[in-house]
């Protein structure tokens, strides 16, 4: 079991990676997480790589549990 979370632009990359590549995934004991870049409130839509970096840095201090966690992007 493994999770992975990957931080999206907007609603559109979050859809497919929750309705297509999580389905997919999941039978394999990989469970993908879609997270809007930015603030609550503020979400979607291009940013600066300042609130991208924040959110992927943010994932990466996560307290690791004895699963592996993985980080990622989806940007178009």
């Amino acid at each position: 079991m493994s999770n992975v979370y990957v931080v999206v632009e907007g609603k559109g990359e979050q859809g497919f990676l929750t309705k297509v590549v999580a389905a997919a995934l999941v039978r394999r004991g990989v469970y993908v997480n879609a997270v809007l870049v930015g603030k609550p409130g503020r979400k979607g839509g291009v940013r600066r790589w300042a609130s991208v970096r924040n959110d992927v840095v943010r994932f990466l201090k996560m307290d690791r549990p004895t699963y592996p966690v993985f980080v990622s992007t989806m940007f178009d």
